[in-house]
């Protein structure tokens, strides 16, 4: 800690220095200025925590400095000099919260105790901070640690003992009985066509999350609530509670969702009524009529009264449709694929198959033709928002007709003859040679080029005669011969570089291509090196 001494008089300051010893009291630096216009200079560039002042100065009194340093919110702990022993003057200390009063001239013993005092209170003042901060963090990270315990228990794969659940329920007060009876809610929101930017993912799960607390429990720090990416999960514990009562109220919040995120599609699903050991199970079903639920129309459902049957996918004329796309019939073409959409909406049923299943067939129908042009996918598919709405077109029939709106509009004003780019496979071959080292999966390289992995797996074979993974391994072999032959890496660095961690899994690849280990190899060509 740090003292400032503060007096008009500088022999006064200089005979005040010399009694105090630094390493007595345990301080870092003992600053000195002269008037209150020096102080303020002091205060304002280095941390103090003991300000030792004369009270009457002629620019700026003691009692002022102090009044200064309150008003700027400085936490410093103050000891008044004077050498009038007026109770005006001990009156106002009092009222400044000054810690101590001393009469010039200051004797040692009473300048000793009284920074003493000073620095013990600079201590009890420096603790209670501390314990405030460690309260404010508690509580503002309570809710995340019961987050956090949620999670594991309904997410993680296996069980939690009952030491860690135990301890969990004691330390942030959650509501966990054997006995209890919980129903499982899952809420799930997206954003609605062109409004990507309207307020931030935190703020709309803030919203979400404070207006089920609200509803359920009366007050937002109560109750136990999981946010996990796009998915809200309100477990509510049922005391006498029926389910029309539960449903209910569900349907209110949704309606107070959508008054104040009239820019998403929220909807929310119930369970039934479950004991806790059975919790686990009853998300996992949420989740999985969530993910199937293609329609999802704004509203509540209670799953175990709604038709669970899956639909069954009809394959449509998709080349037909996809071959007006190029036409002056594309109008037509993107009517047909709304009707068939439109179809599956108003069935009964579940399905985010279908979805996947009709985007395949669509995205292939579509990848023949572009081959027959010329162009390579990426050239169509690599902007951003194409790429996100490829992604989000599955979860739902309203993404997958926005999905299919933009790529039609995109695939009609689109110049096909100056965009004409290298072939896919070329691509996904260069792509391979430069990431030799890592891991080269089909759904990786299904990525790069924007093809679904069956594609690209019959693309590549057709036009190179062999599989991917088979060239990927030719490359890596290629590579390892020129190491063996031009470095003196280890057998096993060598292995690494080309993405096989495994040394004994490389020897066997290695001496099934080369017909040697690569040890082998390396002899021979030492050998041959000598002999040339």
């Amino acid at each position: 800690m740090n003292l400032l001494i503060v007096d008009d008089e500088p022999l006064e300051v200089a005979i005040i220095e010399q009694m105090i010893d630094k390493k007595t009291f345990d301080l870092e630096e003992v600053y000195i200025a002269y008037n209150m216009k020096q102080a303020i200079e002091v205060l304002e560039s280095h941390e103090i925590s003991i300000l030792l002042s004369d009270i009457q100065m002629p620019k700026g009194s003691g009692h002022e400095l102090v009044q200064w340093s309150l008003a700027h919110g400085l936490a410093i702990t103050s000891i008044f000099l004077t050498s009038h022993a007026d109770f005006n003057y001990a009156r106002e200390a009092i009222r400044l919260n000054v810690n101590e009063y001393l009469l010039k001239p200051v004797k040692k013993d009473d300048l000793s105790q009284a920074l003493f005092a000073a620095i013990e209170t600079v201590k009890e003042r420096y603790q209670m901070e501390q314990n405030k901060r460690k309260a404010a963090y508690w509580q503002s990270n309570r809710a995340l640690w019961k987050q956090e315990f949620w999670k594991k228990l309904l997410f993680e794969e296996g069980e939690l003992s009952q030491e860690i659940v135990t301890n969990n329920v004691e330390k942030f007060g959650i509501s966990y009985k054997e006995d209890m009876q919980v129903v499982p809610i899952l809420v799930s929101w997206r954003r609605t066509k062109g409004n990507v930017g309207v307020w931030s993912n935190a703020t709309i799960e803030f919203v979400l999350k404070n207006i089920a607390s609200e509803l359920f429990w009366g007050n937002t720090d109560k109750g136990n609530i999981i946010v996990e990416r796009d998915k809200m999960i309100v477990l509510y514990e049922v005391k006498q509670e029926t389910s029309s009562y539960i449903f209910s109220k569900c349907e209110i919040m949704i309606q107070q969702f959508l008054n104040y995120l009239d820019f998403c599609n929220v909807n929310a699903y119930i369970n039934s009524i479950t004991l806790i050991g059975d919790l686990k199970c009853a998300v996992d079903e949420l989740l999985t009529v969530e993910k199937q639920d293609i329609k999802k129309e704004k509203k509540v459902t209670m799953i175990k009264q709604r038709n669970m049957h899956l639909l069954r996918y009809e394959k449509p004329n998709l080349k037909l449709w996809v071959n007006e796309i190029f036409s002056e019939h594309y109008k037509n073409s993107l009517s047909q694929v709304m009707n068939y959409l439109d179809k599956i909406k108003k069935s009964d049923g579940l399905g985010q198959e279908i979805l996947s299943r009709f985007q395949h067939d669509f995205l292939q129908e579509l990848y023949i033709i572009l081959e027959e042009k010329g162009i390579q996918a990426s050239s169509i598919f690599k902007e951003k928002q194409m790429v996100e709405l490829f992604n989000e077109a599955i979860q739902s029939v309203e993404n997958m007709e926005i999905w299919i709106e933009e790529l039609v509009t995109f695939l009609v004003n689109f110049n096909f003859q100056t965009e004409k780019t290298p072939s896919m496979v070329e691509e996904v071959k260069a792509h391979i040679r430069k990431n030799l080292d890592g891991e080269l999966s089909r759904n990786e390289l299904a990525r790069v080029v924007y093809l679904h992995p069956d594609y690209l797996s019959h693309i590549f074979k057709k036009q190179t005669g062999m599989g991917i993974s088979d060239y990927i391994i030719e490359e890596r072999i290629n590579k390892a011969l020129i190491l063996l032959a031009t470095t003196s890496l280890k057998i096993s660095e060598i292995a690494m570089s080309i993405g096989y961690p495994n040394t004994a899994y490389f020897t066997k690849l290695f001496k099934r291509a080369m017909g040697v280990t690569p040890k082998e190899y390396r002899n021979s060509n030492e050998r041959e090196s000598i002999i040339e």
